[in-house]
């Protein structure tokens, strides 16, 4: 006993399936870099802008300019949060464990705490939890990404098998 299995129309449907791969390819770039744009806008909008008593306007909102969007190749957008303007956009993310602050170069150092003026030979820092700014603005553009990403594939999907 045997059995024969013909397949008709094999030939269209793997034509079907090089043309979803490079409608994929094109899309996934399009949709990335159009995307990309609102991430950069949800890191800027979770972005802590400190306002303390150290605050002036020179420095005031310098983490936040400092976010800026880059087209690479190879299919990739960058983010970038920080660089010479804020230096310290790391420690804002991810936070500083606790710490000795030597003196550098004087003999004394002086900062304020609360109404008062402290003065000291070193000052040991408590650390710093970190505020995740960039974690939670991630997090959003995922599920959002997420469901636009879907909707133009499926939307890509009927075009091609009309």
């Amino acid at each position: 006993m045997s059995v024969k299995v013909e397949f008709e129309g094999l030939d269209r449907a793997l034509i079907m399936m090089e043309r979803l791969a490079k409608i994929r390819e094109k899309l996934g770039y399009r949709v990335l870099y159009k995307e990309s744009k609102e991430l950069e806008r949800l890191v800027k909008f979770f972005c802590p802008v400190f306002e303390g008593y150290l605050s002036d306007e020179s420095r005031r909102g310098a983490l936040k300019r400092s976010i800026r969007r880059r087209r690479m190749s190879n299919n990739r957008v960058v983010i970038e949060v920080g660089g010479p303007e804020a230096p310290y956009a790391r420690i804002v993310e991810h936070g500083a464990r606790a710490h000795r602050i030597p003196r550098s170069g004087y003999k004394f150092m002086m900062f304020m705490k609360g109404d008062e003026w402290i003065i000291a030979k070193r000052v040991w820092h408590p650390g710093y939890p970190g505020r995740h700014f960039i974690q939670k603005a991630f997090e959003v553009f995922v599920e959002r990404m997420y469901r636009i990403y879907r909707e133009e594939i499926d939307a890509a999907i009927d075009y091609s098998t009309r």
